[in-house]
């Protein structure tokens, strides 16, 4: 169920849209120029917060009002999640390329002290690095790294297409 704008922000460009789940829980979804940049949580009675989320686009999280971020294509996000009672905050950042690909997730704790993060690299393996693309297909998986906060390789996943139709080929975990 849709109940419009109740709880938004009154300043120009913010829409906001409360979802009622059938338990009578709430979330609240605000956007700032159809950029979601803030996700509330509330229990069953709808009035308690459990969760808060806010986005930001390419700008410190300090900082994060949303004026003059790139919201269309930005380079990186970072999603900061609150929980009433908490002493900090947690937070993923995401990187991105020019082409709008993951490139990096960093997971941080309640520290925020990082913890763990992916890496992402595109491309077509070759048996020893990430080459050019394969074939027609653009943006193709590569190799994603599962890494520690030291930066010490925990998981691995390699791709390999085939080089005129960009079929993947190879899969090694």
């Amino acid at each position: 169920m849709l109940n419009g704008t109740s709880g938004c922000p009154s300043a120009t460009g913010y829409t906001c849209t409360t979802v009622t789940k059938p338990d009578g829980s709430k979330i609240l979804y605000e956007f700032l120029t159809n950029a979601l940049v803030q996700q509330v949580v509330y229990d069953t009675n709808g009035t308690t917060v459990l969760d808060t989320w806010n986005y930001c686009y390419q700008t410190i999280y300090a900082n994060c009002n949303g004026t003059g971020a790139n919201l269309t294509n930005p380079s990186y996000i970072t999603a900061e999640r609150t929980v009433p009672g908490g002493a900090s905050n947690a937070q993923v950042v995401t990187d991105y390329d020019t082409y709008g690909n993951v490139t990096e997730t960093d997971y941080y704790d309640y520290g925020p002290t990082l913890v763990c993060k992916a890496v992402i690299t595109y491309g077509n393996w070759n048996g020893s690095s990430c080459a050019g693309k394969p074939g027609h297909a653009k943006n193709t998986l590569c190799e994603i790294d599962g890494e520690d906060s030291s930066g010490t390789v925990l998981a691995r996943t390699r791709y390999n297409y085939n080089t005129s139709t960009g079929d993947l080929l190879n899969l090694w975990l």
